[in-house]
């Protein structure tokens, strides 16, 4: 790089061209962002990044590339091609493009995401092109509509009609313009938008973003507001989203208004995608309060549906609030799903719990649940397999072992093969309580007598 100098000499301006110090500079920089313990690192190194000119973005780039490759590096390398990409968005794409590592894909990304905060529109019509309408998953157009929302909303709603369904996550698209649409006041805008799109999936995603959004960071504005919804589907649309969005913030009293203020085909409708929603960051606390509200008459789907989240948090209360269903084919579903969460996550406190309940139906759900559990990640033995012979008719162990067999013999679900399937057939062959028959009929998917 060359640095222009300026001297006055017999009163005649002379420009000089020098050695540039940017080399040195950068060099500088990179030893004293070394020296930073990583938090202070990735926080100092991405700030200073995006202060530099674009002659020490080019330098900086190069002395990066020619240094030994580290985490440290890598993450710079990205917070260049960021900085590069909003000075000079064709070029950063072109360079991002000639990357000859797994981390093409994500400097592209940045690149664009850069160029957008210069021109959205061309950085916008360039992602869409690349990742073949969003095709392409590795390019990330949340984070792009994200950075174009916060400057202009008007123009997000207009790009977000380029989305397709299944392509991009319509709803998360959605959040980030809905979220600096509320922050700016222009909410109106958003609506103006859901009002023009053509009915379909596109203009689904951008209303319940809309209303989830509310429902999180607004909701005594959202309860207001969507009684005055004139078509019946976007008001229990909206009902719906603006509960799942509240209850991110606020379960208690979210699931308290819903079951409360609701009628009930409305409430069955919005309780599952709360839990579902509001279980992805709860703790053990958490589930033991809301499941003292949750009912128990829901319906099959919404059942299944409440126990599976439920229980990769808590899997003893989702458990306890399984055992009071009435449906004794929903309970033992419900039971045998949360036995296997619980399973999958704590082995040990699974068997401990199982080993304690009393031999009977309810058992039985569980028991499966663990073994069915503990096949799939490769840790069933024969020990876990003797919980069959237990206090339950011989029909439910023939048709527990016929399924048991099934799952050793499907190389998709036991995939190790590392399980001693003769010494279970023997075990089989072993039991007193089951004639050849029903030998014949467990063992049958393994094709062993």
């Amino acid at each position: 790089m060359r640095k222009i100098r300026r001297v006055v000499l017999g009163g005649l301006l002379v420009v000089f061209a020098r050695a540039s110090e940017t080399s040195d500079t950068m060099a500088t920089k990179m030893a004293s962002w070394q020296a930073l313990p990583t938090s202070t690192f990735v926080l100092q190194a991405h700030l200073d990044v995006e202060r530099l000119s674009a002659a020490d973005t080019l330098e900086l780039r190069e002395q990066i590339e020619a240094a030994p490759p580290s985490l440290r590096n890598d993450l710079l390398l990205n917070y260049v091609y960021e900085r590069w990409g909003e000075l000079d968005g064709a070029a950063a794409l072109v360079a991002a493009a000639n990357d000859k590592t797994i981390r093409k894909a994500e400097r592209e990304g940045l690149a664009l995401r850069g160029w957008a905060r210069t021109q959205p529109q061309t950085a916008w019509d360039k992602v869409l092109e690349i990742s073949n309408r969003g095709a392409d998953r590795r390019f990330d157009v949340e984070e792009l509509i994200f950075d174009i929302a916060e400057k202009d909303v008007a123009l997000a709603v207009t790009l977000f009609e380029d989305l397709m369904d299944g392509r991009a996550c319509l709803v998360c698209c959605g959040k980030q313009i809905a979220y600096h649409a509320l922050v700016q006041n222009r909410l109106d805008v958003v609506e103006k938008g859901i009002a023009h799109l053509a009915p379909g999936p596109v203009r689904n995603g951008l209303r319940d973003a809309y209303w989830e959004t509310l429902g999180e960071f607004a909701a005594p504005r959202a309860i207001a507001a969507y009684p005055a919804v004139s078509d019946v589907n976007d008001r229990m649309a909206a009902q719906v989203h603006l509960a799942k969005g509240w209850a991110m913030r606020d379960m208690k009293t979210a699931l308290q208004y819903v079951t409360q203020k609701y009628d009930r085909e409305m409430a069955e409708r919005a309780v599952l995608p709360m839990i579902q929603e509001w279980s992805q960051g709860a703790v053990p606390e958490d589930v033991r309060g809301v499941v003292q509200s949750l009912p128990t008459d829901l319906s099959q789907q919404s059942m299944l549906g409440v126990t599976r989240a439920l229980a990769r948090v808590d899997p003893r209360s989702a458990i306890g609030w399984a055992a009071r269903v009435t449906n004794a084919a929903i309970r033992n579903e419900c039971l045998f799903q949360t036995m296997g969460e619980w399973t999958a996550t704590d082995g040990a406190a699974a068997r401990a719990y199982l080993d304690a309940q009393p031999s009977n139906e309810e058992r039985g759900a569980l028991i499966r649940g663990y073994l069915f559990a503990r096949l799939t990640n490769q840790t069933l033995n024969l020990s876990d397999v003797r919980l069959v012979d237990a206090n339950i008719n011989a029909a439910w162990i023939v048709e527990t072992l016929n399924r048991l067999s099934l799952g050793l013999a499907d190389p998709s679900t036991n995939t190790t093969r590392t399980f001693d399937t003769k010494a279970y057939a023997d075990w089989v062959n072993g039991l007193k309580r089951l004639d050849a028959a029903q030998k014949a009929k467990a063992l049958e998917p393994l094709r062993v007598n």
